[in-house]
This record gives C-alpha cells, sequence and structure tokens, in this order.
C-alpha cells in the first residue's frame, strides 16, 4: 500500500499529539486549587479526570501504533467517507456565531453573547445519508429523490413536514410504552 508510511507517521504523530495534549493538561490541573471542602472535589478535580483521560487515549493510540496501526481507520476515499464538498455558507455562521459569542460575552454578558450565538448558528443546514441497506429505497418511497441535496430549515416546508410527521409517530410510540430503537 502506497500511503502507508505516511499514514503510520500521521498516526504517531497523532498520538504523540495526543499524549503531550493529556501531560500539559495534568501539569496545569496539578496547579489548580486543592479547596474542596467536605466532598474532596475541587476545582482541580474535572481537569485531573479529563488529562488523565487524554494520557490513556495517547497511551492506546500509540499501542495500536506499534502494533500494526489504527484498527478500524477511516477510508483514505472521501466519497466513502460520506464527505461533501466544503461548504462556506455553513462555516461562515458558524464563524460569526462563535466570533460574536467571544466578543460578546465580557460586555453583554452570558445571556446576550448566548442569544446572539443561537440567533447567528441556529441556522440548521443538514444533508441526508445513506448508512445501511434500504434506506435510499425508503428515501425514495417518502419522495426523497436528491440524495446529494444540502436541506436548510428555509424553503423546505414539504420535508419539514415530513420529519415533522416523523417525530410525532415516534413520540406516540414511546408514550404507548413501545419500544423504540434509536439508530
Amino acid at each position: 500500500m502506497p500511503g502507508r508510511p505516511v499514514r503510520r507517521r500521521a498516526e504517531l504523530v497523532l498520538s504523540l499529539g495526543v499524549l503531550a495534549l493529556g501531560v500539559a493538561a495534568a501539569v496545569v490541573a496539578f496547579g489548580l486549587p486543592e479547596a474542596g471542602g467536605y466532598a474532596r472535589i475541587g476545582p482541580n478535580f474535572v481537569p485531573k479526570v479529563v488529562a488523565g483521560g487524554l494520557i490513556v487515549m495517547g497511551l492506546w493510540l500509540l499501542a495500536e501504533v506499534a502494533t500494526g496501526g489504527w484498527r478500524d481507520a477511516v477510508d483514505d476515499d472521501a466519497s466513502a467517507r460520506g464527505e461533501h464538498a466544503f461548504q462556506l455558507p455553513a462555516f461562515a455562521w458558524v464563524s460569526a456565531g462563535l466570533f460574536a459569542q467571544m466578543a460578546l460575552i465580557r460586555h453583554g454578558g452570558f445571556v446576550i453573547a448566548a442569544a446572539a450565538m443561537r440567533c447567528l448558528n441556529g441556522h440548521m443546514q443538514g444533508r441526508l445519508v445513506v448508512a445501511k441497506e434500504g434506506q435510499a429505497e425508503r428515501m425514495k418511497a417518502m419522495g426523497i429523490t436528491d440524495m446529494k441535496r444540502i436541506y436548510t430549515e428555509r424553503g423546505d416546508t414539504e420535508r419539514m413536514a415530513i420529519f415533522s410527521a416523523m417525530t410525532a409517530r415516534l413520540r406516540k410510540l414511546r408514550e404507548s410504552g413501545t419500544a423504540v430503537p434509536m439508530q
């Protein structure tokens, strides 16, 4: 496989990066105050747990690299992974919301900043992805013909009606006590 040495080097670098991030987080976490009161859980507890998780994950990834490479690695082919082209409008909306949050939180407070982020990032975009056999046929039976279409909350009233009906049906099934598998 021609891309394997490059992939192995990337896996090694990423594994070491996760481990280094965990060690750096542990150094910071152990520098935080211990004042935990009666329960002995202070402001450094959760950072220590996160640092420990990162260290364990980094070591795990390194062990996989040393024994032949990461398991269940993602396919190199973008179309096989279900990726689509870069969506500039979606990126711009999310970036605008994050920048508004950062700019407003200090002077406007959390509520104003969160409201701005919700207004800007509340713009929904999505694409239906066929993950299992038979789903494409079921989508076609529901009237969905364009599998590559990017759906938004604007202009898709007929699709939103389908999703709304599906949601109402699931709610009724749950209320009746019927087990509904979520996949």
